[in-house]
């Protein structure tokens, strides 16, 4: 019997073969066709490049799609290390997109699968994604992504049949289920690796290395890296535990740790963040770095499996600083010994430093530009007791060169000064602001479209929930997974209020209205320049409408935003001094 005669379809090695490209899917030509990519883990990007190079690929795909048509196919990268279970506008690429799909742009968007887009336990990101797409006509198209593959059909979900939906939320259900299934079950054995001793695949300080493989890896001490920390303890003893003379001392060093000769790279896993200068050694990136090391409970050999708990393991690996060595510098840089005890010194007692939940009282927080002192450098400006502070890092990464110093009171006094006689001297300005205010509402409905539309669908998925409680009895175990996803939709709805808050100009445009309905008068009755917090305070509709108004009416976020946009329209304001 004659073997059936094959035919070679040649190539270059360096293109791919396009699996299933006989019958193409048809799509909204007139519009863009987005290519989404994302990978998880973090280094995946070259750990697992065929991944991304399956991913980027996808653009061919996308071209091939319009035919004898100019081909419009947009790329949007996320790289490695997103996570899908991050709402929408925590990413920013998937943020970017849902903008695009909302003004109209994109018609398609081809992904290597579902699970690129979410793995959202609620599915109250998949709502507002899928309610858009549905209302925009966009399809998404996931197809055969290897020569394997020929067997598999291209999936497209046209969001306007309900089948296509159903067939959507399905596959969202199993991306997550991959969360709680396999990848839930990884973390789980890892944890358990650790409560038993055994290294998790954690970070390490300088001074210790990882030693064998898999299940029989061990922590042990590398000793050129460990003598270095040992003087750098007892130097900071001699020092009475003073950082800012340590971290000075370390800047001046060329290195802190030798170069690892590469014997020692191929017997050990270095496990250390630091910054490699080539051919000489090792510096920590941050003035932080020191005291973190100083007081960490590795150097005495204790194993926490879990940071968040105090459960400990002691003697779980061969300590390099002597004990009371340091705990001597934990209790002097904690303000508390090991056991938790609240130490004195001549400093006082050391105060935790809270987080600070509202912005500071500053018309120019996170507004000021401070111009480093040489190119090769960058600056940054904070609200430091009351003052602009302006800072620049220096080479080294340790320590900081501080720039200028000025009160916050007197600057944004001065400013607000300025502005009064500005308005006094330019009637137009109502207007000119009115149309900035109108511009900010437009710019701020597309920029933060997906909080929006976010927050609706959450709405949605609560009502349900609350229906579903209803008609569940208390003693039911649903009732128990129903009140626990409505704590977690509420949690997640609060984080977006505060998000939206913390980002919005204007709510509506009757809060324009608002701000221009009242006649002009002058502005007596104010309070002294020298006062800028009552400004920000007084309420709207007391006085009449002015520039002065504006500040003092809306948020204070709200206020230095609008400020900084009347500095960038106004010459006068622009150009002229603030002396």
């Amino acid at each position: 019997m004659s073997q059936p005669v094959r035919a070679f379809i040649l190539r270059p090695s360096d293109t791919r073969p396009i699996a299933s490209v006989d019958e193409l899917p048809k799509i909204d030509r007139k519009r863009a066709t987005a290519v989404l990519v994302r990978q998880s883990k973090t280094g995946a990007d070259t750990a697992q490049a065929e991944s991304r190079e399956t991913q980027l690929g996808l653009q061919d795909y996308g071209r091939l799609l319009y035919g004898d048509d100019e081909p419009d196919v947009r790329l949007y990268d996320e790289g490695a290390g997103v996570s899908g279970q991050k709402r929408i506008d925590q990413r920013n690429e998937l943020d970017r997109l849902f903008q695009d799909m909302h003004k109209g742009i994109i018609g398609t968007i081809v992904l290597a699968r579902e699970d690129r887009l979410f793995r959202n336990k609620h599915m109250d990101q998949v709502g507002p994604f899928t309610k858009l797409a549905e209302e925009k006509r966009i399809k998404v198209i996931v197809p055969p992504i290897s020569s394997v593959a020929r067997y598999d059909e291209t999936r497209v979900y046209d969001f306007t049949v309900y089948q296509d939906l159903r067939a959507f939320q399905e596959k969202m259900k199993e991306a997550y289920a991959y969360i709680e299934g396999p990848i839930k079950h990884a973390n789980q054995c890892k944890q358990n690796k650790a409560d038993k001793g055994g290294y998790d695949g954690r970070g390490l300080p300088p001074g210790f290395v990882v030693k064998g493989k898999k299940q029989n890896q061990s922590i042990i001490i590398y000793e050129p890296w460990a003598q270095e920390i040992r003087k750098l303890a007892l130097r900071a003893q001699a020092l009475d535990w003073d950082m800012g003379k340590l971290n000075r001392e370390v800047a001046r060093k060329v290195f802190l740790f030798p170069e690892i000769p590469e014997e020692d790279r191929e017997r050990h896993v270095f496990r250390t963040n630091l910054r490699h200068i080539p051919g000489v050694g090792y510096k920590p990136r941050g003035p932080q770095l020191l005291k973190r090391w100083l007081t960490n409970e590795m150097y005495i050999g204790w194993w926490m499996p879990d940071a968040d708990k105090p459960d400990t393991i002691i003697d779980h690996h061969v300590a390099i600083l002597d004990y009371d060595l340091f705990a001597e510098g934990y209790a002097r840089l904690k303000g508390y010994t090991l056991e938790g005890e609240p130490v004195d010194s001549h400093r006082g007692i050391t105060r935790i430093r809270s987080t600070r939940d509202t912005p500071p009282d500053a018309l120019f927080h996170a507004r000021l530009i401070a111009t480093p002192p040489s190119p090769d450098r960058t600056a940054f400006t904070t609200v430091d007791e009351a003052c602009y502070v302006a800072r620049s890092q220096r080479a080294s990464g340790i320590l900081t060169d501080k720039l200028f110093r000025i009160p916050v009171a007197h600057f944004d006094a001065l400013v607000i000064e300025r502005l009064k006689a500005l308005e006094q001297a330019d009637k137009t300005m109502k207007e000119r602001v009115r149309a900035t205010l109108e511009k900010v509402y437009n710019q701020q409905s597309e920029d933060f479209v997906s909080i929006h539309e976010q927050l609706k669908g959450i709405d949605i998925q609560l009502l349900e929930n609350a229906e579903k409680r209803l008609a569940t009895s208390t003693k039911d175990p649903l009732y128990a997974k129903l009140q626990a996803q409505a704590e977690e939709l509420l949690v997640t709805r609060d984080k977006l209020e505060v998000k939206k808050e913390r980002l919005a100009i204007i709510d509506s445009p009757e809060e324009i209205k608002q701000l221009h309905g009242a006649p002009d008068e002058n502005l007596a009755g104010y309070p002294a320049p020298c006062q800028p917090e009552r400004y920000r305070t007084a309420p709207l509709g007391q006085r009449g409408f002015s520039a002065v108004r504006v500040l003092s009416g809306l948020r204070t976020e709200a206020g230095r935003a609008l400020f900084v946009r009347c500095l960038r329209y106004h010459p006068a304001l622009r150009e002229g001094s603030l002396r």
